[in-house]
């Protein structure tokens, strides 16, 4: 009885562990996308400025070079990563005080 329990516990774990690979790898290339995004934004925004200045139209390019490029690849970037807390992991430091598991430090 034992045994099966730990094996559906390793199981478990093993579960638990490509889960979190999975998940993990999604945020990188999630990450990666928005990278890609954000330079493609800031080219455009920085032909389009240029194209403005080069029309004589200073204000328009100083604007659309300056702030809203900031901007926009602040958000790509980092957006998400600020919106979101970091995930606890299965440890014994995130298990509550008065857990009914003994410690293993002991």
């Amino acid at each position: 009885m034992a045994e099966r329990a730990a094996a559906h516990e390793q199981k478990l774990d093993r579960l638990q562990l490509a889960s979190l690979d999975r998940d993990r790898r999604s945020d990188r290339a999630e990450r990666r996308r928005g990278q890609f995004l954000a330079a493609g934004i800031a080219i455009s925004f920085a032909f389009a400025s240029v194209a403005c200045a080069s029309l004589g139209y200073p204000t328009v390019a100083s604007i659309l070079g300056g702030s809203t490029v900031v901007g926009l690849v602040t958000v790509f970037i980092t957006g998400r990563a600020l919106a979101q807390p970091r995930r606890l992991t299965k440890d014994a430091d995130s298990r509550p005080e008065n857990s009914a598991l003994p410690d293993s430090k002991a």
